[in-house]
C-alpha cells in the first residue's frame, strides 16, 4: 500500500472510559472509527492526503463518503455488504494507488480533539497521568 490509516474497532473504542462519542463507519464485519493516524509509504502519497481530505470533510455523513467512492461502493455500503477491505480496494482505484487500514488497540488513539467535549476528555486523560 502507498498509505496506510490508522483505524479503531467498536469494541477498542468503548474501552476508553467516559469518552465522547465517536462517529462509526459501520462496514460488513464491524464497525470502525479512523483515528487520524497515517503511514505514508511512497513518494507518490501525496495523491492520497489529497483524496483524503475531500472524502474526510464527508466523516459524519459515511454514506455520503461512500458515494464519493463510487455508486456501486455507495450501494454496498447502504446494504450492509461492503467490507473494510472492499473500501480500501475502492478507495484505491479511485485515487489511483494503493491504501489500506491497520487496526489500532489503544482506545485513545481514536480520540482527537475537535470540539469542546473532546478537548475536556483529552485533559481528564492527560490530567489523570500527569497525577499518576
Amino acid at each position: 500500500a502507498t498509505a496506510i490509516a490508522g483505524v479503531a474497532t467498536a469494541d477498542v473504542v468503548a474501552r476508553a472510559e467516559d469518552a465522547p462519542r465517536r462517529t462509526m463507519m459501520r462496514f460488513r464485519g464491524g464497525a470502525v472509527t479512523g483515528c487520524n493516524l497515517f503511514a505514508l509509504l511512497r513518494p507518490d502519497a501525496g495523491t492520497v492526503i489529497e483524496a483524503w481530505q475531500r472524502i474526510e470533510a464527508l466523516r459524519k455523513r459515511p454514506a455520503a463518503m461512500a458515494r464519493a467512492i463510487g455508486p456501486l461502493t455507495a450501494a454496498r455500503f447502504a446494504a450492509g455488504m461492503l467490507s473494510l477491505r472492499d473500501a480500501e480496494t475502492a478507495l484505491g482505484r479511485k485515487i489511483g494507488v494503493p491504501v489500506g487500514t491497520v487496526e489500532v488497540e489503544d482506545p485513545l488513539a481514536a480520540h482527537d480533539v475537535d470540539s469542546p467535549a473532546h478537548l475536556a476528555y483529552a485533559r481528564r486523560i492527560l490530567g489523570g497521568r500527569a497525577s499518576a
